[in-house]
């Protein structure tokens, strides 16, 4: 049987407690105080490893989303670490011609579309 060992959270923090906690006062964002939280307790004593401090922090994914933000702060800095970058542009799937022939289909009262298996036979 192999265990996984959690790694400790190894990086030197450029700021400062004092300004991370001043910062974290100013912001009231729950996702960006959560990311200043977590550079707060970093060093922490009673965190020994990612894992702890995640499972702490309430994080999903624990170890991955700590590791990951340890990685964007060591590569980007605490401004990339504040920015929150989710979504994306949002790239249509189908194609025009399928479209229309969809809102045909949903709007032809003479044969209806019935579901799933109507649509796929």
């Amino acid at each position: 049987m192999y265990l996984y060992m959690s790694k400790k959270i190894g990086f030197e923090i450029k700021e400062s407690v004092s300004e991370l906690q001043s910062l974290r006062k100013q912001i009231n964002n729950s996702r960006l105080e959560k990311r200043l939280l977590f550079l707060i307790l970093k060093n922490d004593s009673k965190f020994k490893t990612r894992e702890n401090l995640a499972e702490y922090l309430s994080l999903s994914e624990a170890t991955l989303r700590v590791w990951l933000w340890s990685k964007l702060y060591m590569k980007s800095g605490l401004d990339a670490l504040l920015k929150i970058s989710s979504g994306g542009a949002n790239h249509t799937k189908i194609t025009e011609t399928l479209r229309k022939a969809l809102e045909l289909k949903l709007n032809d009262s003479a044969c209806p579309l019935l579901g799933y298996n109507d649509a796929v036979n």
